[in-house]
């Protein structure tokens, strides 16, 4: 259990950052995360730095987590590669000031990102992605690529201020 956790940059519960030149590999499997906060960002979860990230959620639930700018619950990516695998987990009511109201995932190497058997409601972006925001690339690589599945995923009652009512990328 992951409650009422708070942090002033990133990672509300969990904040993870990954040096440059290294691998990182976080599960996180029947995980409660509720009502945390980070003041920068992933109300729950911030995964990011400098190396190769790979983060899966399964079976876990994510409820009325907060952050001031991106990632409600989960904020993963950084200048490596991304690997973020998301399974039979529920996302509710997780607000993001700016976007990715339950999940903002991002990478300026490749990224791959897979959501399964999940339910997104009432998640909230003021910007961009309600539930969950996918940003990739640098100006500086242009030889990136993102591969992104969702499948057997319910999205209900999730608002953005801007662009993407469900999902943004």
């Amino acid at each position: 259990l992951f409650i009422d956790n708070d942090s002033w940059t990133h990672g509300g519960a969990v904040g993870i950052d990954v040096a440059d030149g290294q691998t990182m590999t976080a599960d996180f499997d029947d995980c409660i995360f509720e009502s945390n906060n980070a003041d920068s960002s992933g109300g729950a979860i911030s995964a990011g730095g400098w190396g190769d990230i790979y983060l899966e959620v399964r079976n876990s639930t994510f409820t009325s987590n907060t952050t001031g700018t991106e990632g409600g619950a989960i904020n993963a990516g950084g200048w490596g590669d991304l690997h973020l695998t998301v399974e039979d987990s529920v996302f509710d009511l997780n607000t993001a000031d700016q976007n990715g109201g339950a999940v903002n995932a991002g990478a300026n190497n490749d990224m791959w990102v897979t959501i399964s058997g999940s339910t997104f409601t009432g998640n909230h972006a003021g910007y961009e992605g309600a539930a969950v925001d996918l940003f990739i690339g640098d100006p500086h690589h242009d030889d990136v690529a993102m591969t992104a599945a969702i499948t057997d995923t319910t999205f209900e009652d999730n608002t953005s201020g801007y662009a993407g009512g469900a999902v943004s990328g």
